[in-house]
């Protein structure tokens, strides 16, 4: 197999620079435009590199190829994986007019089309989810943090970055459940109901002092909405000793320790755990059929559907090897799972080799599943790994002053 070079490269460093060069002694060494795999991060880039291919071409010696590079794979990532899934149609087994769903709709028909799994396991959780402050219908003093409906959500975009199953969510929910009992003893019976008990008796304590006067505050929070997070904010009272020392602060102390402790606190989480997990699961069963029925797909769906069939298809594969010559991937800390994936598979396709460039300082897109610790877990096995080291955008000085601090 031809290497893989990956490269860091910081900003100002002249990565763009860089690119073309190695773009242009691949075509110079017989690489026709068409052959070219190429991919970045946002649909202006891509247009960008394409337009400097295409000048690069015309100003040399070879302006005749300009035009193939129309030919060639140049795009985002899902670009990429649409225009192959596109013009293998019948390979893919995929209707070629699938419409690509858009990010600004994604939460829209997300929403929609889970919305059922949702409403079933609301009934369940709403009791759980109020004492664990994830319920977004519950009124809290301190405010909103979470919402387990987000979590869901978040839950379910990892899930299909990391091709994980319904099976899959369950064995981690599982995991996330023995985790919690490094943690967690169980083993003794503190509910909310006992705190109440232990702390209503200074509800109405006359406080003098202003820590004090904060601490009955808590207490009258907490027996007004007796979650786990009051019971932890009783925990972390202080008081005025000076000015009420008859207060009883240490009883108030002693509920953090007794926390750790709490089988019924063990409940309520390992529950919203399995819980969330499980609705998880059967989230992504209804939105894929969702979308199957109104004939969409989305940006994962391109890269999964690319992703499966260099795996089982090996009528694909040939295909790929025959036209993929060289593959450049830019923005590579913005990469994640399945791209990784992807990536190494289209390099087992491609002739020349591939390089990859990023740096994991400029990563950004971890809201999308994208992972910068991919970019170094890579730099760890791939030898051909080297840096850009020159700042282009700065003074010597400024650089040297950086780099000290």
């Amino acid at each position: 197999m031809n290497k893989i070079e990956l490269i860091k490269a910081s900003a100002g460093s002249g990565k763009t620079f860089h690119l073309m060069g190695r773009l242009s002694e691949s075509i110079a060494s017989g690489t026709q435009p068409e052959g070219l795999l190429a991919t970045t991060f946002t649909v202006k880039a891509a247009a960008e590199l394409q337009s400097r291919i295409r000048q690069e071409l015309l100003s040399g010696s070879q302006p005749e190829l300009a035009s193939q590079v129309f030919d060639g794979l140049i795009g985002t990532v899902n670009g990429v994986c649409g225009q192959l899934l596109s013009e293998y149609a019948i390979e893919s087994g995929l209707s070629p007019a699938l419409d690509v769903l858009p990010d600004d709709n994604a939460d829209v028909i997300f929403n929609a089309a889970i919305h059922s799994v949702m409403e079933l396991y609301a009934d369940e959780l709403e009791q759980t989810a109020s004492r664990l402050e994830l319920n977004p219908l519950k009124e809290n003093p301190h405010g909103k943090t979470s919402d387990w409906h987000k979590d869901v959500r978040f839950i379910v975009n990892l899930a299909r970055s990391n091709r994980i199953d319904k099976t899959g969510l369950l064995n981690c929910a599982e995991n996330s459940c023995a985790t919690l009992q490094n943690i967690f003893t169980a083993a003794k019976n503190i509910s909310l109901q006992n705190i109440a008990a232990i702390v209503a008796p200074y509800k109405n304590f006359d406080a003098k002092g202003n820590d004090t006067k904060a601490a009955v505050k808590t207490i009258q929070d907490f027996l007004r909405f007796p979650t786990w997070s009051n019971a932890v904010r009783l925990a972390n009272c202080k008081y005025t000793p000076t000015k009420d020392p008859e207060f009883p602060i240490g009883i108030l102390n002693s509920i953090g320790d007794d926390l750790l402790d709490s089988r019924e606190l063990y409940a309520d989480m390992a529950t919203m755990i399995r819980k969330v997990f499980a609705c998880a699961g059967d989230a992504l069963s209804a939105y894929a059929q969702y979308k199957k029925d109104l004939g969409l797909v989305d940006f994962v769906d391109q890269e999964s559907n690319v992703l499966t069939l260099l795996e089982n298809n090996e009528k694909f594969r040939k295909l790929m090897s025959q036209r993929i010559n060289q593959i450049m991937v830019d923005e590579f800390q913005d990469t994640s799972p399945i791209q990784l994936a992807l990536f190494l598979k289209l390099h087992g396709c491609s002739q020349k080799g591939s390089v990859w460039v990023g740096d994991p300082k400029q990563a950004i897109y971890g809201f999308r599943g994208t992972d910068p610790e991919l970019m170094e877990a890579v730099a760890a096995t791939v030898p051909n790994y080297h840096s850009l080291e020159y700042s282009w955008r700065s003074k010597e000085n400024l650089v040297n002053l950086s780099n000290a601090i």
